[in-house]
């Protein structure tokens, strides 16, 4: 059975979006890591997690212990406590100043997983407007 392709942008970007926990556990572990994570000239990977629930929060550990990466994951409510040992860094949305963040995160971004389920009015990042 053939893998799912991930969405990628232009390379110009340096930016991989991944829309699945699993092919992005492939992609982590099939990819020579200096060449497709690591930002030109710069050190450690950064990568933001929209919606660290139970997948995003397993990711977003995993990536933060095991692969040495810069992560920020975003949460509706509150910053789970394990995430917070594991080095993984929660930003909590909810405020103006959060979206404002968040869109800054993503622009400087080299992977973004989006593990956040859509609500009855679709993507809930999409829907923001300031995001697209």
């Amino acid at each position: 059975m053939a893998r799912p392709s991930p969405l990628l942008l232009p390379a110009a970007t340096g930016v991989t979006l991944l829309g699945s926990a699993a092919l992005l556990a492939y992609r982590l572990r099939s990819t020579n890591r200096a060449h497709s994570l690591q930002a030109k000239g710069e050190g450690q990977t950064r990568v933001v997690i929209l919606g660290l629930g139970y997948c995003g929060s397993a990711i977003a550990r995993h990536l933060a212990r095991e692969e040495g990466c810069e992560v920020v994951g975003t949460a509706r409510s509150k910053a789970d406590p394990a995430n917070d040992r594991a080095g993984v860094r929660t930003l909590l949305l909810g405020s103006s100043e959060a979206v404002d963040e968040l869109s800054n995160l993503l622009r400087r971004a080299n992977v973004i997983v989006a593990t956040a389920p859509p609500s009855d009015h679709g993507d809930p990042f999409l829907a923001e407007g300031r995001l697209r």
